[in-house]
């Protein structure tokens, strides 16, 4: 401060750097914690998806008449894709492979035993 009780320039200009500093910390903690939380509900949701239609898949008796990946036929879940494929394990024992896709990534892959 000087005698006339102001600030100076450089006192200003380094209190806006710091400022500018602290403001840009905060964004990128807020953007990466919002990225995070959208993987975290991304994934619950593929986890929930994946079980309903693997109960689907099983009282249908098993049966996988289309190959390759589909799309959820529900509105709220058209970004989201699967694919379930049977695997032969040894000693009679099979396995089911459901893989479930948001937009293009594989996010939640379920292997159970039958």
């Amino acid at each position: 401060m000087n005698e006339q009780g102001g600030y100076t320039l450089v006192e200003l200009i380094v209190a806006i750097a710091i400022f500018g500093i602290l403001v840009s910390m905060v964004s990128n903690f807020v953007i990466t914690y919002q990225q995070s939380l959208n993987s975290v509900q991304n994934r619950i949701i593929a986890n929930n998806l994946a079980r309903l239609k693997l109960e689907k898949f099983r009282s249908n008796g098993l049966e996988n008449k289309n190959k390759g990946r589909k799309q959820f036929q529900q509105e709220e879940f058209l970004d989201y894709s699967y694919s379930i494929e049977k695997i032969k394990k040894r000693a009679g024992l099979k396995a089911i492979r459901l893989r479930v896709y948001y937009l293009e990534d594989e996010i939640f892959n379920l292997v159970t035993l039958i």
